[in-house]
């Protein structure tokens, strides 16, 4: 059985973790069903999982 295929980022996407209030907001790939994008806090994601952070993105 081959993983399901990766998630694609939208600039939706990109815009949610700009504005969102977190003080260190990342996109992460959830994988507790199909994988999709979300944006939560540094702190409570696995690293595994982490796309991007808000720093690298407006670094």
């Amino acid at each position: 059985m081959d993983p399901a295929p990766a998630p694609a980022i939208t600039a939706f996407h990109v815009r949610t973790l700009l504005d969102s209030p977190a003080e260190e907001p990342v996109l992460y790939i959830d994988t507790k069903e199909a994988p999709r994008i979300e944006v939560w806090t540094a702190d409570d994601i696995r690293r595994s999982t982490i796309v991007v952070t808000r720093r690298e993105v407006t670094g």
